[in-house]
């Protein structure tokens, strides 16, 4: 999945991308696969990416989507994001 695709979505859902949790979403919602679970799978896998704790992780993300002002816990945003990311990107190859 394209960074570029993923970046865009994440701003026209209102998430601001000087957020360390903007980084961290960008890399959970590429890294996402289906059933995975976040905090033994997604969040250990993203923090060795960046070279940080999976509970840094797991904060700033909830603070960037709160901070959005999305009524979602990260699991279901992140899970739907993936989804619509996937999506846009099938549309532009079609």
């Amino acid at each position: 999945m394209k960074k570029d695709t993923i970046e865009d979505y994440l701003m026209l859902k209102g998430l601001k991308p000087h957020f360390r949790g903007f980084a961290y979403l960008v890399d959970a919602i590429s890294t996402y696969r289906l059933g995975m679970m976040m905090t033994k799978q997604l969040y250990p896998e993203i923090a060795k990416m960046h070279s940080s704790r999976p509970t840094m992780i797991e904060r700033c993300i909830r603070n960037a989507i709160n901070d959005a002002g999305l009524n979602q816990s990260n699991s279901e945003f992140i899970a739907l994001a993936h989804l619509m990311c996937k999506r846009r990107e099938e549309q532009k190859t079609t």
